[in-house]
């Protein structure tokens, strides 16, 4: 979680820096923001947050999304394990390694935009 309290070079750039990097790029950042600055809440998702929370922060809420980031990289995890081993599978039909890149993909797409899973075999 990190306290962004203005659209500060800075504080975005952290998100920024984070996202940019292999090792730490699924991490999900969840950004406090002043209740009534929009513009900053545009400017923490844009930066890279994965979401974003409230002051003043309600416990409740608060868990639940850190429980939902953390489940979402789960299976972020998990997805990609599965998908490696389809490729890896010898001898691999196209049709199998076709299966694991575009379940790879769709699970990238989710996790970056905090959307709905769609896979299509």
């Amino acid at each position: 979680m990190q306290d962004i309290n203005s659209t500060d070079v800075g504080e975005l750039e952290f998100c920024r820096q984070i996202k940019a990097e292999s090792a730490t790029e699924n991490i999900p950042i969840i950004a406090i923001i002043d209740y009534n600055n929009g513009k900053l809440k545009a400017a923490a998702l844009e930066a890279g947050a994965n979401d974003y929370v409230s002051k003043p922060i309600e416990l409740s809420e608060t868990t639940t999304r850190i429980n939902t980031h953390l489940k979402m990289l789960s299976l972020q995890q998990k997805i990609d394990t599965q998908a490696e081993e389809l490729i890896d599978e010898k001898p691999a039909s196209k049709k199998s390694k076709k299966k694991a890149n575009k379940a790879q993909v769709s699970a990238n797409q989710y996790i970056n935009n905090s959307g709905i899973i769609f896979i299509e075999y």
